[in-house]
C-alpha cells in the first residue's frame, strides 16, 4: 500500500506540473492527424468499391477505435478491430480487400519514415548498434545481445514470407484478387497523388505539431531533434 500511494503521489505531483494548454493543443492536433488519415483510407475503399456507398463516419469510427485499442494492447491488436469494423462499413466487402486497403497509406509513410531515419542518423540522434543492448526495449536489446539469433531471424522471416506467398498464390487465387482490389487506388498514380498524398502531407504536419506540443506540455521543450 505504501508503494502504491507513493507512486500515486508522485503521479499527481507530475500531473500538476503539466502545461495544460499545450497538452490540449497536442491532443487536438493528434485527433486531426488521425481524422485526416481516415480520409486516405476512405478514398482507398471508394476506389476498391466504386459502386458501393460508404459512410466516412463509419470509416472514421473504425480508425479511431483501432488506434485506441492499439494504444493499450501490444502488437497492433487494434488493426484486427479496424479490419472488422471496416469490413462492416462497406456492404459486400471482404476482409482481404479491407485489410489490404491499409497499404494505400504505406508508400507515403515509407518515404516520410525514411527521411526521418536519414535525418536522425545524420544528426547522431539514434543510438549506435553496440548501445542497443542497453536500451529498455526488450526486442532491440535482446537482438543486440544475440547477434547470431538476429541474423538467423532476419534470414528466416523473408524465407517464410516467400513460402507463404507461394502457397497462397497457388491455393487461394481469389484471396490475392481481393488483395489487389484493396490497393486499386495505388494502381492510378494520378488519383493516388490527388486523393492520398496531399492529405497525408497535411496529416504528418499535424503529427509533428502534436509531438511538439506534447514536449512543451511536459516541459521538455520542443525541438526538431525531439520531434523527429
Amino acid at each position: 500500500f505504501r508503494t502504491f500511494f507513493d507512486a500515486a503521489g508522485q503521479f499527481f505531483e507530475n500531473l500538476a506540473a503539466i502545461n495544460w494548454l499545450p497538452l490540449i493543443v497536442a491532443l487536438a492536433c493528434h485527433g486531426l492527424y488521425l481524422s485526416l488519415r481516415t480520409r486516405v483510407w476512405f478514398n482507398g475503399l471508394r476506389a476498391a468499391y466504386p459502386g458501393t456507398p460508404i459512410a466516412w463516419r463509419n470509416v472514421w469510427a473504425a480508425e479511431i477505435a483501432g488506434n485506441g485499442v492499439s494504444s493499450v494492447v501490444p502488437a497492433h491488436a487494434g488493426a484486427i478491430l479496424r479490419i472488422y469494423l471496416g469490413k462492416h462499413s462497406v456492404r459486400d466487402s471482404t476482409y482481404p480487400t479491407v485489410g489490404s486497403s491499409f497499404m494505400v497509406e504505406l508508400p507515403f509513410d515509407l518515404i516520410m519514415g525514411s527521411l526521418i531515419l536519414i535525418y536522425g542518423f545524420s544528426q547522431g540522434i539514434f543510438p549506435s548498434v553496440p548501445d542497443l543492448s542497453s536500451l529498455n526495449a526488450f526486442d532491440l536489446s535482446f537482438l543486440a545481445r544475440h547477434p547470431d539469433f538476429a541474423v538467423f531471424l532476419v534470414t528466416l522471416l523473408p524465407i517464410l514470407a516467400l513460402g507463404l506467398f507461394g502457397y497462397l498464390s497457388v491455393r487461394v487465387r481469389e484471396f490475392w484478387a481481393n488483395v489487389r482490389q484493396g490497393v486499386t487506388l495505388l494502381h492510378s498514380r494520378e488519383r493516388w497523388l490527388r486523393e492520398a498524398v496531399p492529405i497525408q502531407t497535411v496529416a504528418w504536419l499535424f503529427r509533428f505539431a502534436s509531438i511538439w506540443f506534447v514536449l512543451e506540455a511536459f516541459n521538455i521543450g520542443g525541438s526538431l531533434d525531439h520531434v523527429l
